[in-house]
């Protein structure tokens, strides 16, 4: 014959489905895309004109403000350089096996000429 479970046993497992149910029932999230583009160099550029041209500002807040739009400048243009970078690697990777199979092909004939040359 079997024991029956004791009432805290059954308490805690009622408690832990109620509390993991809305879990199990959830439906993920998917993340919000963000908008293509929505800061560029010409937007930041005019923020940098508009911050210099400002005279009601204290010099402590338009420095700073100055600062992180010149970061964000060179953010974008090291973005603007990497992205460069990932295609150029990208036409690489494309273009090496027709680069391998000519330099397979250069390296054979120059094996052969060099066994035809070659005085035995």
């Amino acid at each position: 014959m079997r024991s029956r479970p004791s009432y805290p046993s059954l308490l805690a497992a009622a408690t832990l489905l109620i509390l993991v149910s809305p879990l199990l029932l959830a439906e993920f999230d998917k993340p919000d895309k963000l908008p293509a583009e929505s800061v560029t160099v010409k937007k930041l550029e005019a923020k940098v004109a508009e911050t210099e041209g400002t005279s009601g500002l204290e010099d402590e807040v338009k420095i700073r403000l100055l600062d992180f739009y010149r970061k964000a400048l060179d953010n974008l243009k090291t973005a603007a350089s990497d992205i460069q970078a990932a295609a150029e690697y990208t036409r690489l990777m494309e273009e090496a096996p027709f680069r391998i199979t000519t330099q397979r092909d250069a390296t054979v004939d120059l094996q052969s000429q060099a066994a035809d040359t070659l005085d035995v």
